[in-house]
């Protein structure tokens, strides 16, 4: 019997998912068979949070409002046209690409949405949402509201090859 172990990880922004495995390599005579065949003996999966690889989360709470129709088809401030129909989102200091998931606080709705553009510019507001992903919040209506944003996928945009 030959054991192996293997290790998987997925790097998230609160946890790094792993994964090990025994597994058993025989070698089978049957006529059916393969000559070789291996058998996962035991699996193990696990989460470790992502503190202990250096790895540091953004949350942020808030009020957040939406976009006003008159922007639909303008340009961003990363150069993208804005479409209310796409999950965007302006934020102050984040960088352009980083996705971040959106709760909103009175009702415990979320959104994933991905930073591509500057704002908003009101005071007392951390985050502009598409009209899509206000809708997926459900406050339309009231045009503003209490909310939390997680970082989930932060780009590093400090390291561009300007080759490319």
């Amino acid at each position: 019997m030959f054991i192996v172990a293997c290790v998987f990880l997925h790097k998230t922004v609160k946890y790094i998912y792993a994964s090990f495995s025994i597994i058993s390599f025989c070698d089978y005579q049957g006529d059916q068979a393969p000559s070789w065949y291996f058998t996962v003996i035991l699996s193990i999966f696990f989460v470790i949070p992502s503190a202990l690889f250096g790895q540091k989360s953004f949350i942020q709470e808030g009020k957040a409002s939406f976009y006003a129709d008159k922007f639909e088809g303008k340009k961003t401030a990363s150069g993208e046209i804005y479409k209310h129909s796409k999950a965007t989102a302006a934020h102050k200091t984040l960088p352009f690409g980083t996705w971040v998931r959106v709760t909103n606080k009175t009702n415990n709705r979320s959104v994933m949405v991905k930073i591509n553009d500057r704002g908003p510019f009101v005071k007392g507001r951390i985050i502009d949402l598409s009209k899509s992903a206000a809708k997926q919040l459900r406050y339309l209506k009231e045009g503003v509201t209490d909310v939390k944003i997680e970082v989930l996928i932060k780009v590093d945009n400090t390291s561009k090859n300007k080759n490319l």
